[in-house]
């Protein structure tokens, strides 16, 4: 009899770390698992000659906002090296407007993943200023953050749907090569030592983005023909939509126009409209 107890007794002790073996497994794995992109589990884009274009200018109507000067008195190092320092949150000339963060959404872009580029982007600290202010990266692609300034600065992406991280980065010291896991549009960059630095980060699941120039332009190409919503992003000027259907190997004009008053403010929703021959001009 006792043997006997002593048997069941190690039946069930085996089935109890039989079953906890089962239930802490897919802990341990989620544990060990790398990060899933939202690019997974869909078919891979092949060109097939048939791309599409899309260009355009970004428009800005009405007296540019006067950039102010920066003191930065509060970093010695700083105020020594910038050269008449001015806020950056509005750049135009001769009514074209810079640092638009214009993409594309919806449509086939939803049904492919592409591939991801080998080279990563930069974003350096420059005189005490993001250098560039407005950039776009994929999912996945390495964003690499430089110091070449004699001082400390504290990159801090504010990032909602990505984590959101916060480190020192020391003067003229190695680069911080970060990636983000998931769309996002768009990511604050701050400094948490000198509050007027900032700059913008677009994460998309595909390479179709720009940023406009100094005159305003634009340029996206190699769209897979279909229907989509074209997005035009501004710090300060809110943002614009409008929809596009591009056929095979087809060359399309967008132009979008901001309200310099409304500087500050969100836009409200823009009219388009498309004539034959003349660009799209959204307001």
């Amino acid at each position: 009899m006792k043997q006997r107890c002593l048997a069941n007794q190690a039946i069930i002790v085996g089935l109890t770390v039989s079953i906890c073996c089962l239930v802490l497994a897919p802990v341990e794995q989620s544990r060990t698992a790398k990060p899933r992109t939202q690019t997974e589990d869909k078919e891979r884009y092949q060109r097939t000659g048939a791309e599409a274009m899309v260009t355009g200018q970004v428009l800005l109507d009405g007296d540019v906002p006067a950039r102010k000067k920066i003191d930065m008195s509060q970093d010695r190092n700083c105020a020594d090296i910038a050269r008449n320092p001015r806020t950056e949150d509005v750049i135009a000339s001769d009514g074209k407007l810079a640092n638009v963060f214009v993409y594309l959404k919806g449509g086939s872009l939803d049904k492919f993943t592409f591939e991801t580029p080998q080279n990563g982007v930069v974003l350096d600290q420059r005189q005490c200023r993001f250098v560039p202010r407005v950039l776009g990266i994929q999912i996945g692609q390495i964003l690499t953050f430089l110091n070449t300034d004699p001082t400390t600065h504290n990159v801090h992406p504010a990032a909602r749907v990505n984590q959101e991280w916060n480190q020192m980065q020391a003067p003229n010291g190695g680069p911080l090569e970060k990636k983000f896991n998931r769309a996002e549009t768009l990511i604050p960059v701050k400094c948490g030592q000198h509050p007027w630095m900032r700059a913008y980060v677009g994460v998309l699941a595909h390479p179709f983005f720009a940023v406009s120039t100094r005159n305003g332009s634009f340029w996206i190409d190699g769209l897979p023909p279909g229907e989509y919503t074209v997005v035009a992003w501004h710090e300060t000027l809110g943002e614009q939509t409008t929809s596009i259907t591009l056929g095979p190997r087809e060359k399309k004009t967008v132009d979008f126009k901001f309200d310099a008053r409304l500087s500050g403010s969100s836009p409200g929703p823009p009219s388009a409209s498309l004539r034959a021959g003349e660009p799209l001009v959204i307001h």
